[in-house]
Order: structure tokens, then C-alpha cells, then sequence
């Protein structure tokens, strides 16, 4: 698989970090967190069904496995 030419589908980038991730948008269609967790297959669990690993970085993210919505940081102009 090559990701040379890959572009974003949709603006907000959320889902399409999703679609890069699980082959589909999961009915999301902004960056906020999602109202459910997802059931789906999706990388991580492909790799470690063949006893891969996998590793995940989130930048910003201020809690591992955090599931609500974080206090917006500042933005730099």
C-alpha cells in the first residue's frame, strides 16, 4: 500500500483520519468526540489478530484512552 497522493475527503479532518485508520468515516462528520465507541475492524486490531504490534501517538491528547471532550488548548496566531 503506497500513500503517495493520499488526500483528505472531507473537512472536518476527523473523519478522515478514521477512514485512513478503519476504511470508513464511522457516521462521523466532525472533530468532536464521538457520541459511541467503535465495534469496527480496523488497523490496530488487523495487526494484532497476527500477532503484530501497534502503536498510536495523538498529539495534544492530555489522557491516555480519554473518552470526553478536553478543554480546548490555546492556538497561536
Amino acid at each position: 500500500m503506497s500513500l503517495v497522493n493520499h488526500f483528505a475527503t472531507r473537512h472536518p479532518s476527523q473523519p478522515n483520519y478514521l477512514d485512513l485508520f478503519s476504511g470508513g468515516s464511522q457516521g462521523v462528520k466532525g472533530d468532536g468526540v464521538p457520541k459511541t465507541k467503535f465495534a469496527t475492524d480496523n488497523l490496530a486490531s488487523e495487526l494484532f489478530k497476527h500477532n503484530y504490534t501497534f502503536a498510536g501517538y495523538s498529539e495534544g491528547l492530555p489522557a491516555l484512552g480519554l473518552s470526553k471532550q478536553a478543554k480546548a488548548l490555546p492556538v497561536m496566531k
